[in-house]
C-alpha cells in the first residue's frame, strides 16, 4: 500500500486496527482519517482508556482543518474537554478552548448543527455578547434556526442570572419554535430551579407547556416534572406525569427519577415504584438514591434501609452516596444495628466504600466501643490508600484510652505516622500521645519494632 494513499489507510483505520500507529505512519492525511482518529479518541476517552490531554493534543494537530464535518467533531472533542474541566473546578482548559474557537471562526460555519454546537461552547466560556452577536447574524442564513436557537437557550440556561435572557430568546423566536427549542427551554428551566432561582417558574413553565401544543415530547415532560420536583411541588409533578400518559407519551427511567425526586411522603415513594413496575422499568442508582434521599429527609431510616436491602437482594445497583446516606441516617436515629447491617451489605456488593463511608463507620464503632473493629478498618484504610481525617484518629484513640487499651492506642498512632499525619501539629494528639506513651513505658513492654523506636 502506498503511503501517499489516505483512502487505503482509512480502510484500516475504520476497522480499528492499531489506530494510532496507522495514523502516525500516514504521510498525507485527509478529513476522513482525522475524523476516524478523533472519533476513536473520544470513544477511548469515554471508556477511560485515554485522558483528556490526548484529545487536546490531537485537536491542536488538526485545528487548521476547514471541513464542516470535522469542525463538528472538533467541537464534540472540545465539549468533552470542557466537561472534565468543569468537573475538576474549571479554569484549566478554558483559555485553550477559546483559542481553538477563535481559530475556527464560527462566523464561517454554514452547517446549523455544527454552528449550534459551537455556540454552546462559547456560552460555556461565558462569552455571552459574542455568542448572541454571531447567533443573530447567522439566523437569516440558516435552514430553520431551531437547532441554533435551542443551543443558545440551553447554553444560557447553564449560567445563573440568565433566566430573563432565556425567556427573551424563547419569546423572540415565536411561532417558529419546534420541539428542539421547546425541550431546550424546559431543560434551562430545570437548571434554573435547581440553582434556587426563577420565582414563579412552575406556573410559567405550565403556561409554556400549554402554549407549546404539539411541540412537546418526553424530554419536555421529564423537564417539567423535574422543575416541579425541584420547586417542592409534588402535586404538579404527579399531575404532569398523568398528563404525559394521557397525551400518549411513554415514560422512561429519567421520568421516574424526576418524579421520585419530587416525593415528600412514603406513600408517594411507593407510588413511583408501582408506576415503574407497571411499565416494566427497573430502578437505577439515581432512582434509588432519590427514594432514599426522601426517606432520610422524612427521618425514615428503617424504610431507607429496606429499600437498599431490596435492591441488593435483587442484584440491583446502589451507589456509594446512597449507602452513605442510609448509614448516616441510621446513625442519626441511633440505630446501630441497622447501620452495621447496611455497611455489611455494601461490602457484599461491587460498590467501593469511600472516605465518608469509613468515617461514619469508625465513629459508629467508637460509639459502640468496638475498638478492635475500628482499628481493623483504620488498617484497611491505610492499605487501600483512603485518607482518614485527623478527628477520626482522635476519636479512636480516645476510645482506646477510655477502655485502657493503650497498646491499641499506640497502634493507631503508628498508623497515623505511616499515613503521613503529623499529630504533633495537634495539641490534643500531642498530649494524648505523650500520656499513652508514659502509661506504656510504665506498665507495658513493647517489641522493638513499635512506635517507641521512632521517638
Amino acid at each position: 500500500m502506498c503511503h501517499e494513499d489516505p483512502g487505503g489507510y482509512n480502510v484500516i483505520l475504520s476497522n480499528g486496527v492499531d489506530v494510532e500507529s496507522v495514523f502516525r505512519e500516514m504521510k498525507r492525511k485527509d478529513k476522513v482519517s482525522y475524523s476516524i482518529v478523533l472519533l476513536y479518541y473520544l470513544k477511548e476517552y469515554k471508556e477511560g482508556r485515554v485522558n483528556v490531554e490526548t484529545i487536546k493534543e490531537f485537536i491542536d494537530e488538526i485545528e487548521g482543518q476547514k471541513d464542516e464535518e470535522l469542525k463538528g467533531l472538533i467541537f464534540k472533542g472540545l465539549e468533552e474537554v470542557l466537561k472534565e474541566d468543569y468537573e475538576e473546578g474549571g479554569g484549566r482548559y478554558g483559555e485553550w478552548v477559546g483559542g481553538i474557537m477563535d481559530g475556527i471562526g464560527l462566523e464561517e460555519v454554514e452547517d446549523e448543527a455544527v454552528l449550534g454546537r459551537g455556540l454552546g461552547i462559547l456560552l460555556s466560556l461565558s462569552r455571552f455578547t459574542e455568542t448572541l452577536k454571531i447567533y443573530t447574524s447567522k439566523l437569516p442564513t440558516l435552514p430553520s434556526g431551531n437547532i441554533a436557537t435551542g443551543s443558545v437557550i440551553r447554553g444560557l440556561g447553564r449560567h445563573p442570572g440568565m433566566w430573563n435572557l432565556v425567556n427573551k430568546v424563547y419569546d423572540n423566536w415565536g411561532e417558529r419554535r419546534d420541539v428542539v427549542v421547546v425541550s431546550s427551554y424546559f431543560k434551562a428551566a430545570g437548571e434554573e430551579v435547581k440553582r434556587g432561582g426563577g420565582e414563579g417558574i412552575v406556573e410559567q413553565c405550565l403556561r409554556r407547556l400549554e402554549e407549546a401544543g404539539e411541540m412537546v415530547n418526553t424530554v419536555v415532560y421529564n423537564s417539567m416534572i423535574r422543575v416541579a420536583g425541584e420547586s417542592s411541588d409534588p402535586s404538579t409533578a404527579f399531575s404532569t406525569y398523568s398528563q404525559m400518559l394521557s397525551s400518549g407519551f411513554t415514560p422512561n427511567i429519567i421520568t421516574f427519577g424526576s418524579l421520585m425526586s419530587s416525593c415528600t411522603t412514603l406513600s408517594s415513594i411507593k407510588t413511583v415504584f408501582t408506576y415503574m413496575s407497571e411499565h416494566d422499568i427497573e430502578p437505577n442508582s439515581y432512582v434509588i438514591g432519590a427514594s432514599v434521599g426522601c426517606c432520610v429527609r422524612l427521618g425514615e431510616s428503617g424504610e431507607a434501609r429496606r429499600i437498599v436491602e431490596d435492591v441488593v437482594r435483587k442484584g440491583g445497583e446502589v451507589n456509594v452516596a446512597t449507602f452513605n446516606a442510609v448509614i448516616g441516617s441510621c446513625v442519626d436515629a441511633h440505630d446501630t444495628s441497622s447501620a452495621l447491617t447496611v455497611s455489611g451489605l455494601m461490602f457484599l456488593t461491587s460498590t467501593s466504600p469511600n472516605s465518608s463511608t469509613y468515617t461514619k463507620l469508625l465513629y459508629l464503632l467508637c460509639t459502640e466501643r468496638k475498638t478492635d473493629r475500628a482499628v481493623e478498618i483504620l488498617n484497611m484504610c491505610y492499605e487501600k490508600g483512603v485518607e482518614v481525617e485527623v478527628g477520626v484518629y482522635v476519636r479512636v484513640v480516645q476510645e482506646c484510652e477510655r477502655g485502657r487499651e493503650y497498646r491499641k492506642a499506640l497502634e493507631v498512632y503508628e498508623l497515623m505516622r505511616k499515613s503521613g499525619v503529623n499529630f504533633y501539629e495537634s495539641k490534643l494528639l500531642d498530649v494524648g500521645f505523650k500520656r499513652v506513651l508514659k502509661i506504656v513505658n510504665e506498665g507495658i513492654s513493647l517489641p522493638r519494632t513499635s512506635i517507641l523506636d521512632i521517638f
